[in-house]
């Protein structure tokens, strides 16, 4: 191939990947990326089928595929749904969105941001680095 053919081509690939319409869906798709690692690591820790996870959640083997392979942008009620039969949190300003129960934040010196769960029965911490400490602050 031509070296100027392939200039080309990498150039129009740097500009769609600074386009602001790139941008714009980079971070939903992240999003639903999450999501369907989320799901599907849960399915296999709790050693549940497509077939057996759809039935708890009220829905179809074939939205839960779509959903582990990222190809389905669900609704808040089936995330909710799904979430409750993995025993799996969303938190979101310091509370858990699925069980309602609320966490303290503690940012380290060491970029880290603690979650501490407020219900001294469930004694869980999860660490997280930080992409911007003053997002994390702020909460």
């Amino acid at each position: 191939m031509p070296k100027s053919i392939k200039t080309k081509r990498t150039n129009k690939i740097f500009r769609v990947l600074k386009s602001k319409k790139f941008k714009d869906k980079l971070g939903p798709a992240l999003f639903l990326t999450r999501i369907s690692s989320v799901v599907y690591r849960g399915r296999l820790e709790k050693k549940l089928s497509q077939q057996q996870l759809s039935k708890m959640a009220r829905t179809t083997q074939r939205i839960v595929s779509e959903i582990e392979n990222g190809n389905y942008n669900m609704g808040s009620d089936l995330l909710y749904r799904l979430f409750k039969v993995l025993d799996k949190e969303l938190i979101c300003d310091g509370k858990n969105l699925i069980s309602g129960e609320a966490y303290s934040v503690v940012v380290t010196s060491n970029n880290y941001a603690s979650f501490y769960q407020k219900n001294p029965n469930k004694n869980i911490t999860l660490n997280i680095m930080t992409a911007s400490m003053a997002v994390m602050q702020t909460i």
